[in-house]
């Protein structure tokens, strides 16, 4: 009796092995959209439509097929997981326990001819495949240790928040350029744009490399900020020990304002304005320079 009650409990894990590994591929077209809202944890490609068309293929673990949702409202491809239903379903969840068990396949691909917002969460992982994006206007947020690999946008405005772990690899060619980073946060970015506008928080860190006509860089909260190219001027706000290497980012004139154990290294020209408490700046250049203000600062020449 005990033998075939093991018989029986081992054929019963064999078989939701095996319902596991089996997948599934769906191809669905959706009206227009431009916007993506993405969240669990999914693989997403996105691609151009060559058709014009706007269309999701999943390749999914067939025993999950029931859980997916991707589906369009309001001009927004919603792409989640029905968790509640999810964690109902013993056989499913059973599936995946255990030291050797399979990881879950949830592949999407979107194609689409363009988009203007990307908003990824949770553990969502997206890969352009090296594509370029056109769009009048672009806007991508993410957070909750996503990650974005291998995606250039051409566009208008163009705006970057990054948030809570999100590891983002982007190029991005726009007439303005506005970046938000904070909660341990990385972002690797190679750029060109007229307006370059950046905010960083709460230990972010964030490699930047590229050209522009003016620079706002502010900085705070023991993020860290590595930038390379060159830009016409650059406005400078840091404190409470954030960390900006800019020697290799060259500008004209520059504006600096530091205090709480900022660290700057810059790259100046012609005028550079410093007004400084409890921070420290080396610079290279011969420029003109004014003091508004010094309270316990460090400068040096590099």
């Amino acid at each position: 009796m005990i033998k075939k009650t093991l018989a029986t409990i081992i054929g019963i894990v064999a078989l939701t092995i095996v319902a596991s590994a089996q997948t599934v591929t769906k191809f669905q077209a959706y009206a227009a959209f431009n916007t993506i809202d993405a969240e669990y944890n999914y693989n997403i490609s996105i691609r151009p439509s060559e058709e014009g068309n706007y269309v999701v293929e999943q390749t999914i673990d067939a025993i999950l097929e029931n859980y997916i949702k991707a589906y369009v409202k309001n001009n927004t491809l919603f792409i989640s997981f029905d968790e509640k239903g999810y964690n109902k379903d013993k056989e499913a969840k059973a599936a995946y326990k255990g030291k050797n068990a399979p990881k879950p396949v949830l592949n999407i691909i979107v194609k689409a001819p363009t988009f203007q917002t990307l908003k990824i969460r949770d553990n969502v992982v997206v890969d352009a495949l090296g594509t370029t994006l056109n769009s009048n206007s672009f806007t991508l947020e993410a957070a909750d240790n996503t990650k974005i690999n291998n995606f250039s946008v051409e566009t208008g405005d163009c705006k970057v928040t990054v948030g809570k772990n999100a590891i983002v690899n982007l190029n991005a060619k726009a007439g303005d350029l506005k970046i938000k980073a904070d909660k341990n946060a990385v972002l690797n970015l190679n750029f060109e744009t007229k307006g370059l506008d950046i905010e960083t928080g709460n230990s972010a860190v964030l490699t930047l490399s590229g050209g522009a006509t003016s620079s706002k860089i502010k900085v705070e909260d023991s993020s860290k900020l590595t930038i390379s190219g060159n830009a016409s001027s650059m406005e400078f706000t840091g404190e409470d020990k954030a960390d900006v290497d800019a020697s290799k980012f060259p500008v004209k004139d520059a504006t600096v304002k530091m205090k709480n154990s900022c660290k700057l290294a810059a790259n100046v020209s012609s005028d550079l304005s410093i007004e400084m408490d409890g921070a420290s700046l080396v610079f290279s250049g011969n420029p003109d320079i004014k003091i508004v203000n010094l309270v316990k600062a460090t400068i040096g020449r590099q």
